[in-house]
């Protein structure tokens, strides 16, 4: 096997690797990076000062958390130790990208079909394991609540559905943005799978940016359309379908239209649209406390400010809410930083969406579309699955791309 093939393999495997749990996710990127930074030979290259300070600006998101270590009381450090802990990937992966060859880059993003092939195998596996476990209660599938779905998904596959929807809908922006190597029965069918996974974990926000991804593929293709009017009827009928046949993606729908109905307090967690409510109330209560809006609480104290907002907010109402971290990465970064840490985040999805633009490379573009809305309901860099898949895959792309403006991928 001569290097080529070994560096094919390599590549596979980090995309492969994205779906592992978490301790596996982390040993096979860090064995790409350290294979991808032999061949290259690293030691025998100059410093690349400036893609440095490009990965610097990449990973402002770790760096302004490191700086908040003196501002932070001695008895909160541990809490701002561990989130510095989880970002690190965030200024390493582009780091570490900065160091290595850019050719080795597009090589391995010419392997990006291996990330849709493994997102088939994920959900198909999982599925599998939850209609056999449902089988084994002997309760029927009607009977299974999106609850109960969602939590034996995330107990099998260490991932929490929201970032496994946005894994799929990645996925799916992969298949749809492939060459035309692919045999199109092959293509259909995976796009068939890939749609009904999503539909069954119906993560909301990565469902809206795949929406936002399939219109932009219907536009350019409006001049083909009647071509591709078989396959758009058979998506419409595996929608119908899932509709008639998954419960919890009927009562995942069902959500959006029960906001209103005026149920109390107490059974706000029966529907994740109220929970959220809650959540965006006790995010904003924070938000207008004194100085905060400027300046920011510093993430080792915003969990804490939460909590005290929960609690207070438990015993007006009488009921137990739990706590919850924003689910919000700009309102993360605003009640942590203040303006500045919104500022920092939108610097770096500008430096992305340049790159993106400017090398006119549709994959990448989906991505930080799949990021960007997923930011607003979920903290993703405050979990390993969405900073992996911001830092790695976006890492990857932003130094395969750079000064190579007029190259696709």
């Amino acid at each position: 096997m001569n290097m080529l093939q070994a560096d094919k393999y390599v590549a596979r495997a980090l995309m492969a690797g994205f779906f592992l749990p978490p301790k596996g996710q982390s040993a096979v990127i860090m064995g790409y990076a350290v294979y991808m930074l032999v061949r290259s030979k690293v030691f025998q290259k100059r410093v690349d000062w400036q893609g440095l300070a490009w990965a610097a600006a990449l990973g402002s998101g770790w760096l302004i958390c490191m700086l908040a270590f003196p501002f932070t009381p001695a008895e909160l450090r541990p809490v701002l130790h561990g989130i510095c802990e989880r970002k690190t990937a965030l200024f390493l992966a582009p780091a570490i990208f900065s160091f290595i060859d850019r050719r080795l880059l597009q090589s391995t993003l010419a392997e990006r079909m291996y990330f849709v092939y493994a997102a088939v195998a994920a959900g198909l596996t999982t599925n599998l394991m939850f209609l056999a476990h449902v089988l084994t209660l002997g309760t029927g599938h009607a009977a299974v609540g999106h609850v109960e779905y969602r939590q034996y998904l995330e107990s099998v596959s260490g991932m929490h559905p929201t970032y496994l929807g946005m894994y799929l809908a990645f996925a799916i922006a992969l298949l749809l943005t492939s060459d035309g190597k692919m045999k199109p029965v092959l293509k259909y069918v995976l796009l068939s799978l890939l749609l009904f996974f999503s539909l069954c974990t119906f993560a909301k926000s990565p469902t809206l940016a795949l929406l936002l991804i399939l219109l932009i593929e219907a536009w350019k293709r409006r001049h083909r359309i009647l071509k591709h009017a078989a396959a758009l009827a058979a998506m419409g009928a595996l929608l119908a379908v899932s509709f008639a046949v998954v419960p919890f993606f009927r009562q995942r729908v069902a959500e959006l239209f029960t906001v209103g109905d005026g149920a109390s307090a107490s059974n706000v967690h029966a529907n994740s649209v109220k929970e959220r409510q809650v959540i965006w109330n006790t995010d904003l209560a924070v938000l207008h406390q004194d100085g905060v809006m400027l300046m920011g609480v510093g993430p080792g104290r915003l969990q804490q400010r939460l909590n005290q907002v929960y609690f207070w907010r438990s015993l007006n109402d009488g009921a137990t809410f739990g706590y919850f971290d924003p689910h919000n990465e700009y309102m993360w970064q605003w009640l942590s930083f203040g303006i500045a840490g919104v500022l920092f985040l939108v610097m770096v999805f500008g430096i992305h969406v340049g790159t993106a633009v400017k090398a006119r490379c549709y994959p990448y573009i989906y991505l930080l579309i799949i990021v960007a809305i997923t930011c607003f309901t979920e903290s993703i860099l405050a979990r390993q699955y969405g900073i992996m898949l911001s830092a790695v895959m976006g890492g990857v792309w932003f130094f395969g791309l750079r000064g190579d403006g007029e190259k696709r991928l």
